[in-house]
Order: C-alpha cells, then structure tokens, then sequence
C-alpha cells in the first residue's frame, strides 16, 4: 500500500514495527540507525562477509522505509490539524481521541 493511502494509525503501527526491527540491527552492532545509514551511504562500512552485506542492505532499507514514513506521518498530521482549523468556528480546536488507549 502506498504511504500516501496509509491512515495516522497504520502509520504509527508501521513505525513502531520498523523502530523493533531498526533496534535488533542497532544492538547487534552497536550503532544507531542514524549513524549506521550514513556510514553506509558514503560506502565506508568494509561489509566483507556475504551475511554483513545483507544485513546491511536489510537495515539500511529498514532505515529509509521509516523515514519516508515518518515524513508520510507528519504530512498526515499536518493535514488533519488543518481540517481541524477549517472545522472550527471559534478558533479553539476540540481533540479527541479516536479509540480507547
């Protein structure tokens, strides 16, 4: 399904799955996924075993994945603070939630 189609919630439950995958990466090898990913984009990880190598194309696919959605969820955001604003007639905007937590 394409980001653009994926609802705040589908989106927030994909984030929270990717963020479970990026952890096991980034305990097995002791690096943040931030760090990892840009040591892997400027080709200075030396990923010698056939293993490394797809772990690292596995992590570093991981990484993009949520990134995009974590950009796909602020524009999601976004628009729905601005239907609220367009919805409200006194300048005070009513949250509420959508389903028990």
């Amino acid at each position: 399904m394409p980001i653009q189609q994926l609802s705040i919630p589908e989106l927030l439950d994909s984030l929270l799955a990717l963020t479970q995958e990026l952890y096991k990466y980034e305990r097995a090898y002791a690096l943040t996924s931030e760090d990892f990913y840009a040591l892997f984009s400027q080709g200075k990880l030396d990923d010698g075993e056939s293993e490394q190598t797809e772990d690292f194309c596995l992590w570093a696919g991981l990484y993009e994945t949520k990134l995009a959605r974590e950009q796909a969820l602020r524009q999601a955001s976004r628009t729905t603070v601005q239907k609220l604003i367009n919805a409200s007639e006194s300048g005070n905007l009513r949250l509420s939630p959508r389903m028990a937590m």
